[in-house]
């Protein structure tokens, strides 16, 4: 081989090589847009190409942003508005029980742009009058079927709660309507903490009877989890002893009248039946359970001022959900309980405690 041409090969092939790296160089530096540029460009865009009626130029974008970002809630709603104007739209296409909280979740957002103005984000903001624009301009094309209508009317403001319209209109909105029912039951069976405020009376049976029933106001905190429900309750009874009691302190004897209770104990219900909108199960717990004979002001000859068991109890519970994420409940136990009142009256016998629950937050 000749040596020019030699020294021509290996000039290339150097060439090569370094235009090669500093190709990658410039790749490996090269910045890319962020999905928040990418949806502020495409929110610069999308009004001018929805005024021309460019909506193979809309669907591009659509699917651009998707790439950049992966699947949004925004992108899903686009999505929904072009299939409805592509008459291509089909309810089971996009909605699931999984994923029909969507529809909810755009109402909300929609209260939260028209409520706090002054802290929405500015390019939300954008999109969301985008979104309005386009669902205003199908509204009036006068082609739509009943459920395009009420999603359009979602996405316009009109309807602030579908959840709760399509629940009034069932009968319009059949299969919406199962979604609906198939979601919340989904959403209620979740892992998921939750608070309920309860109010009933404690009723003592046998010799117990001698301090009367007494109501009784708590809380609980719970976790539930498909058919099991966990939960730690505090209750409190009070009002006066129906009758004197004789307790024993310091070799003398005092006739009281004071009530004062408390229980805290853990709580397990396993539910048996899980319906739309009730639930219904049998319920086991245990904890601590006394009463106070007295205030601590001026009676510390009464010292100790408490008595105390052990709570053992089972009983059943009903829930019915007026909403989602909230119920009223009703639950009824049998407490086994041994209040010691050495040398005083006789206080031996169990309680029956009826209470009625308002619950929160059961679902995310």
């Amino acid at each position: 081989m000749k040596p020019a041409v030699l020294y021509s090969l290996l000039a290339c092939l150097f060439f090569i090589t370094t235009t090669k790296a500093q190709s990658l160089e410039q790749r490996l530096q090269q910045s890319r847009p962020s999905c928040r540029e990418v949806f502020s460009n495409a929110m610069d865009l999308l009004p001018g190409l929805l005024t021309a009626g460019s909506y193979d130029s809309i669907a591009f974008v659509i699917e651009f942003i998707e790439k950049s970002c992966e699947k949004t809630s925004e992108t899903f709603d686009l999505r929904v508005l072009m299939a409805i104007q592509s008459n291509k739209f089909s309810v089971p296409d996009f909605y699931t029980a999984p994923s029909f909280f969507n529809l909810q979740y755009r109402a909300n957002a929609n209260l939260l742009q028209n409520d706090n103005p002054y802290i929405a984000d500015p390019l939300q903001t954008k999109f969301y009058r985008f979104t309005k624009n386009w669902a205003t301009d199908l509204l009036n094309s006068n082609n739509l079927d009943k459920d395009e209508v009420l999603i359009c009317k979602v996405f316009t403001g009109e309807v602030k709660s579908p959840n709760a319209f399509i629940k009034q209109n069932k009968t319009d909105y059949p299969y919406l309507f199962t979604l609906l029912e198939e979601a919340e039951s989904i959403e209620r069976n979740k892992p998921m903490a939750y608070i309920s405020i309860t109010g009933g009376f404690w009723v003592p049976t046998s010799k117990l009877k001698l301090v009367g029933a007494h109501p009784t106001v708590g809380l609980q905190f719970g976790y539930h989890h498909k058919a099991n429900d966990f939960a730690l309750t505090l209750q409190f009874k009070f009002i006066r002893s129906a009758h004197p009691y004789a307790v024993l302190r310091n070799t003398q004897l005092y006739d009281l009248t004071h009530f004062f209770g408390g229980y805290v104990g853990m709580d397990y219900t396993r539910l048996l039946y899980t319906g739309k909108t009730f639930e219904f199960g049998l319920m086991a717990g245990a904890g601590y359970d006394r009463f106070d004979i007295a205030s601590g002001e001026n009676n510390e000859h009464l010292k100790p001022f408490g008595i105390g068991s052990l709570n053992i109890n089972t009983g059943i519970r009903l829930n019915y959900f007026y909403k989602t994420k909230k119920f009223i409940g009703i639950q009824g136990r049998y407490n086994v309980i041994d209040f010691k009142n050495e040398g005083g009256s006789n206080l031996s016998g169990d309680a029956i405690t009826i209470d009625v629950l308002f619950g929160f937050n059961r679902g995310s």
